[in-house]
């Protein structure tokens, strides 16, 4: 085989003086020499930033496509070990070869990303970015492409790792990785470190989330009077959830400085945004008179496990854990409810009990098209897109009724 040092000169640049590495090794697919792999010469050269040895982007130069034995490709290989080792004995650096080629790993490139996106979403959306990330960049060291140049990471890697996640799970957690991918993807296309976002082009897996069923009236009024009498810290967090209409995540979000006692408002963080929601008077005879938000910490937690406004430092989905895993042991097996109902079940409660209620307050003074000024209201607190929406939601959680129809047949 030809010498492949010329090229390699030609591929790594310029001579660098410092011989801050270690000795290549072959990577030939593993103890069985699995030849479905890819099979590489690999290094690790001392970071001239940090001082710590980094392992280098794996170098393939093509061998796995020219050589399909094990012989071929442990002679190929064995020689581009022997031209790599020569090239670091001569002081080449690839820290210094990538400063000139703009070239970045894929962990690199990809924490890179990441820092540019911590500046323009929500701190809870960050943090969502992160968790994914990690699980991805893991994928990426498990199959030896972590190292890899950017450049090198395809369609099809990325489509297994969301492959593995749909069957580890569900298809709406491997539609949220797809979409935090791509949004990093994107960063790196629009700074030049890849050509296009490919997982733009990857489908989405349709999902239908399973909605909680909704507690009738009186299931409603039997979890409360339980609930003052045996804990009444979680029924006031119950409370925020039916009488405010907050989602439980909702709920754990609300620190001191967010309360606005003078005009009885909450900021609220949701789904959809950013909001001020009322403090109705039930909330506030029952729970917002207890306490003196003026004076307290503006950074307490209102709810918290300690069953007062304190600094409660955890992440927010294990606080809203702990509430919703004492809900199931204090009401959920008390009444025997099944696993289809929640705390959020209570939110589905109120919204269908407040279309009820307009709804037929709206009939009984003969409003014009009093249904659509119902389902008005209803999306007010809902905030859905349209009125189809809306009734779609109420008929999901059983509260939306035609008239009976039985005359009709008569």
């Amino acid at each position: 085989m030809a010498s492949i040092l010329s090229k390699l000169r030609t591929e790594y640049g310029s001579e660098y003086k410092l011989k801050n590495y270690t000795d290549p090794k072959i990577y030939h697919g593993g103890k069985d020499f699995d030849l479905s792999k890819r099979w590489y010469v690999y290094y690790n050269f001392k970071n001239p930033h940090t001082g710590e040895m980094k392992r280098q982007p794996p170098i393939y130069y093509n061998i796995n496509k020219e050589f399909k034995t094990k012989r071929e490709r442990i002679v190929a290989l064995q020689e581009l070990k022997d031209d790599i080792l020569e090239l670091l004995k001569q002081g080449y650096s690839p820290y210094e070869d990538r400063e000139h080629s703009n070239s970045y790993t894929a962990k690199e490139a990809l924490q890179f990303a990441l820092s540019i996106k911590k500046n323009v979403i929500a701190t809870k959306s960050y943090t969502d970015y992160g968790n994914r990330l990690s699980h991805f960049i893991e994928f990426l060291e498990k199959k030896g492409l972590a190292s890899a140049d950017i450049k090198d990471i395809e369609k099809k890697h990325v489509v297994e790792f969301l492959n593995g996640i749909l069957n580890q799970s569900s298809a709406r957690n491997r539609n949220n990785s797809k979409t935090v991918l791509s949004a990093l993807f994107t960063v790196l296309e629009d700074n030049d470190l890849i050509l296009r976002n490919f997982i733009k082009s990857i489908n989405k897996e349709k999902s239908t989330p399973k909605k909680n069923k909704a507690f009738t009236m009186e299931e409603v009024t039997e979890i409360f009077s339980h609930l003052k009498k045996k804990d009444k810290w979680l029924y006031y967090y119950c409370s925020h959830v039916y009488h405010g209409l907050f989602r439980p995540i909702e709920v754990m979000r609300i620190k001191v400085k967010n309360v606005n006692i003078k005009d009885r408002l909450v900021e609220s963080d949701t789904k959809t945004g950013e909001y001020y929601k009322q403090i109705p008077n039930v909330l506030y005879d029952e729970f917002y008179s207890l306490f003196d938000f003026e004076n307290l910490n503006k950074e307490f937690d209102v709810f918290t496990k300690f069953g007062k406004p304190e600094i409660w430092d955890s992440k927010e989905e294990s606080k809203r854990d702990y509430f919703g895993d004492l809900f199931r042991k204090k009401v959920k097996e008390k009444f025997n409810f099944s696993n289809d109902y929640t705390v959020y079940s209570l939110r589905h409660s109120a919204i269908g009990k407040l279309f009820v209620e307009k709804i037929n307050e709206l009939r009984e003074k003969k409003e014009p098209n009093f249904e659509e000024k119902a389902l008005d209201f209803v999306r007010s607190i809902t905030l859905h897109k349209d009125n189809k929406m809306t009734r779609n939601y109420l008929r999901e959680i059983g509260y939306y009724k035609i008239d009976d129809w039985s005359d009709l047949f008569k």
